[in-house]
């Protein structure tokens, strides 16, 4: 009888174990890095970088609203983002983003919109809400400047 009890005792932690560690909570959820140029000249080397590069790209080219692909990874919202990138006359542009402390927290940030128009940069963050009930009910509000 103990040697069928071991195993049986063995399972029920093991599975105890796993269940513990699929519920613990996380900050960390998906967030996408969405790059437009809002100008109508070209935009290089933009990166978007928190504590790790999160979005980095050669050329945005110049069209209202051209957006390029999103990046999506699971993070925590970042505090801040440095932003660099090169207009078409060769200068390199660089601004702070604070994020965390600026974001809409009635909501759920998805996404955040980076819009160049040559020498500026607009931010939008791209919410939505948690509960089924509100499914299609997204919100972009400006996060910066």
């Amino acid at each position: 009888m103990f040697r069928t009890f071991l195993p049986v005792l063995a399972l029920l932690g093991l599975a105890l174990t796993v269940g513990g560690c699929s519920t613990a909570p996380t900050a960390q959820k998906l967030l996408a890095i969405e790059r437009c140029n809002a100008g109508a000249g070209r935009i290089y080397d933009v990166r978007i970088e928190g504590r790790m590069l999160l979005s980095a790209s050669k050329e945005l080219i110049g069209h209202k609203r051209a957006c390029g692909s999103s990046d999506s990874s699971y993070m925590e919202v970042p505090d801040s983002v440095d932003v660099s990138w090169r207009t078409a006359d060769g200068v390199i542009h660089k601004e702070t983003v604070t994020i965390k402390a600026r974001m809409d927290r009635r909501f759920h940030l998805r996404k955040l919109i980076f819009n160049f128009d040559e020498g500026s940069l607009q931010v939008q963050q791209f919410l939505s809400f948690d509960e089924p009930w509100a499914l299609g009910r997204d919100v972009v509000l400006p996060l910066y400047p």
